[in-house]
């Protein structure tokens, strides 16, 4: 009973999928940082390539976004593969489910991080990249609730992740 029903309800969602449609977007970027002193120091040379998949359905999403770098100055991180988010979202007539990894955004100002505090951040090159870029995406269950103009919102976070800083030694730490 519990295969016919298992079956049954990959059916409905593959149908659901059917009607959805599937979006790619990336891009390729370049950072290059030099030591401006009497060596002119090369301190990165760095490339990433970021692919992201959309799946829009009305009843059923999906996204992802991977992260492809390349350090070119040959210390120990020199290429890294990273799943930046990656989940998956049920929609209802005034709730919404999102579950997987992800990332949660709770306002925005320039520099600082005030209510901004669900997910942890990579700080190991900070001064670098965009606040957008140091987020890193954690495994969470989140509900949205619609009630008329308001919207309660719940997270679930199965396992606390901290955030990522520099090795001692490097040019980067604090």
């Amino acid at each position: 009973m519990k295969i016919k029903i298992g079956i049954w309800l990959l059916f409905l969602m593959l149908g659901v999928s059917l009607q959805a449609q599937l979006e790619f977007t990336g891009f390729y970027q370049n950072w290059l940082a030099i030591r401006a002193v009497e060596e002119y120091d090369i301190m990165l040379i760095r490339n990433r390539v970021r692919l992201d998949g959309n799946l829009y359905g009305e009843t059923l999403g999906a996204y992802f976004s991977l992260d492809v770098r390349n350090d070119g100055t040959n210390d120990e991180s020199d290429f890294e593969i990273s799943l930046r988010e990656a989940y998956v979202d049920l929609y209802f007539s005034n709730v919404e489910f999102r579950l997987g990894k992800q990332q949660v955004v709770w306002g925005k100002a320039d520099g600082v991080f005030i209510n901004d505090i669900v997910n942890p951040l990579d700080m190991r090159m900070f001064l670098l990249q965009d606040f957008d870029n140091i987020r890193m995406g954690i495994p969470m269950a989140k509900a949205n609730l619609y009630l008329g103009n308001w919207t309660l919102e719940g997270l679930w976070i199965p396992k606390f992740e901290p955030w990522q800083f520099a090795k001692a030694g490097s040019d980067w730490e604090f």
